[in-house]
């Protein structure tokens, strides 16, 4: 038979009694607890309320919002005003009464183990902690579950967790489990190890999976060799797996001037993961420093067959354009593309078309930047023009404190010629700066490259018909177009008559296999794909290429290549079999768009500033590179 314990108020109008021991006994120091007590504490006795009976009077009952975000409701005798147990609307508490041990009528079960303390940082600085009984800044569900509200039952590694509401069966593997995948969600997401710590989180845990604890920050870190492990042995054996995969070098200079460099690799079937980053120290950056890097992590990714290599895409910038050179001499490597970033290829012809002397005193733009500011900055011509003839802005041009620059910024804004010319860059560089964030948004194959090139020129050439901005050089940036594109790709010479063949994008899959294996036969020097051959020619007609290739390879002729570079593409988004699902132009997406790409931005800023600011060392003890 199960012993019963009673209590009272001070006058005896009021009792209770419970059945079986407390499943906790602590010690409060909050503030409601304070005040109900009149000292530093409370203490406090955890009954399930099936267990519980008011045995004698009616109590009354008071209710305060509590500092934790919970309901606090004190029961208390109505004559002489005792306050007999409390009850708390946090998950935790549901289903308790929490007896207030100080009305018991056997003062000797005051003597029995306490097990935790709460809103010990509020304790009084002349009380010490209990030994052997858990510490809590709070109501923390962690402290709670493991060992506080829950009584432990279970035998061999099975924990049976009895909370008031029923029955909890947690083995300890689950619990490992249930901590690993709560980890890597914090991990993989560029979450702080710190999130499931947070009040709400805990709440969140508590109501969906009593008994089980979310890990610490503690914790995680434990977790993270482990699960980098894991998906590093996952896409290394995809990348070791497949026939034949791309790789993509992006480098770029940190603080300290050293260069950092982004590897990542792109297979057939469209992802690319995130392979490693690393700082090339005061190592000088010469081309040939850079084809020693570049050597060896080809090696490693393909296990010494360099036939698997299908491509090679780099920065824009004349060093690697050198490395490509050398690279090619390379017998084992004559059939690989090396090809040069798209948006990169874009943005220098940004560039070359702002050096026309027609466009060269416009405006002080930062890379990258130059469409955005010309179409800010015409925005606000009227705004521009009311300023510059206000009465204060006439006063201060014939002061003798007047500003350097304010006579010539003036004059500027009133100048018809200068708005004109605005108008006219913007026009210009308007298609390239839509394809420019085309080529980025859609991931861009080679024949996608090509073709937004070549509807860049047919814009212009539309301009050209309409006479909209007559006083466009448009020979000179035609030449600067010409020469821009035939150093940005390969295959200019075909496109025009590939856009006409292609069929769909089913066949692209039967084509792949066949047209990388033509490569691997054809490369070199003399191939149909180097730039000094016949394919190259100004005078040689798509429609010929084209014929040279329908001996050698037919579904690829008939087909052709779809892509052989999609530019790290949610690269760390994509370790899982997960369809790639951005495919918009930026001006179609919706809501839902926009806020995965957001997640997606955020996950690469994380890992890009990390490793560019801290190096090697700055996630894993222990681990020499950062890889996935």
């Amino acid at each position: 038979m199960p012993s019963d314990t009673s209590g009272s108020c001070l006058c005896g109008a009021s009792a209770y009694s419970y059945t079986d021991e407390p499943v906790m006994r602590a010690l409060c120091y909050c503030t409601p607890c304070r005040k109900v007590s009149g000292g530093t504490n409370t203490v406090t006795f955890a009954v399930p309320e099936e267990k519980f009976t008011v045995t004698k009077g009616q109590p009354k009952s008071y209710a305060v919002n509590h500092e934790y975000g919970m309901t606090l409701i004190m029961f208390f005798c109505p004559d002489c005003g005792t306050t007999l147990w409390m009850e708390a609307t946090a998950p935790q508490f549901k289903g308790l009464k929490l007896i207030q041990a100080g009305t018991l009528t056997n003062a000797k079960k005051l003597n029995d183990k306490v097990d935790a303390e709460f809103y010990v940082l509020e304790r009084a600085s002349w009380l010490v902690p209990i030994e052997n009984a858990a510490q809590s800044k709070e109501f923390e569900a962690g402290v709670i579950n493991d060992s506080l509200l829950l009584r432990q039952y279970g035998q061999g590694g099975s924990i049976c967790w009895w909370l008031g509401c029923g029955y909890y069966h947690i083995s300890q593997d689950e619990s490992h489990n249930y901590a690993y995948d709560a980890a890597a969600a914090v991990i993989a997401g560029g979450r702080p190890f710190s999130l499931f710590e947070s009040r709400r989180w805990r709440y969140f845990f508590t109501r969906n999976k009593p008994g089980w604890k979310p890990p610490s920050r503690a914790a995680i870190t434990r977790i993270l060799p482990d699960f980098y492990q894991e998906l590093y042995d996952e896409v290394f054996k995809r990348i070791t797996s497949s026939e034949w995969f791309n790789i993509i070098f992006d480098a770029s200079d940190n603080v300290s001037g050293h260069r950092i460099v982004n590897i990542s690799v792109q297979l057939p079937d469209g992802p690319a993961f995130y392979w490693k980053t690393f700082d090339t120290g005061d190592e000088q950056h010469t081309a040939e420093n850079w084809v020693k890097l570049i050597w060896g992590e080809m090696q490693q990714l393909c296990g010494g067959d360099l036939s698997r290599i299908n491509s090679i895409c780099t920065d824009t910038e004349n060093t690697m354009r050198s490395v490509h050179g050398l690279l090619g001499r390379f017998p084992e490597l004559s059939h690989i593309n090396f090809s040069l970033g798209d948006s990169h290829g874009l943005q220098l012809l940004i560039k070359d078309i702002l050096l026309l002397p027609f466009f060269e005193d416009l405006i002080i733009t930062r890379w990258g930047s130059q469409y955005n500011s010309f179409f800010s900055l015409l925005r606000s011509r009227d705004l521009a023009r009311d300023w510059s003839i206000r009465k204060d802005v006439r006063d201060e041009l014939r002061s003798q404190d007047c500003p350097v620059l304010l006579p010539e910024a003036v004059r500027i804004i009133k100048d018809n010629s200068f708005w004109l010319k605005l108008e006219t860059a913007i026009a210009v560089l308007k298609p390239v700066n839509e394809f420019q964030h085309a080529s980025e948004a859609y991931g861009a194959g080679i024949t996608h490259v090509v073709n937004g090139w070549l509807q860049i020129k047919s814009k212009w050439s539309e301009m050209g018909e309409a006479d909209q901005f007559p006083d466009i050089p448009s020979d000179d940036i035609d030449a600067i177009f010409k020469a821009r594109l035939d150093k940005q790709t390969v295959f200019a010479r075909v496109q025009e008559y590939l856009q006409k063949q292609l069929k769909n994008d089913d066949e692209y899959h039967r084509a792949l296999s066949e047209f990388t294996h033509f490569r691997m036969r054809t490369g070199g020097p003399d191939s149909l794909f180097n730039k000094h051959s016949a394919v190259y020619d100004d005078g040689f007609k798509p429609a010929m290429a084209w014929q040279c290739l329908l001996n050698q390879g037919s579904i690829l002729a008939r087909v052709a290549v779809k892509a052989f570079i999609f530019m790290n593409d949610r690269v760390l988004d994509r370790l899982k079999d997960q369809e790639y699902a951005h495919k918009k132009r930026w001006a179609d997406l919706e809501e839902k768009d926009w806020l995965e790409l957001e997640d997606s931005y955020l996950i690469s800023r994380v890992i890009c500033e990390r490793a560019r600011q801290e190096g090697l060392d700055g996630w894993c003890d222990g681990l020499h590179q950062w890889r996935f």
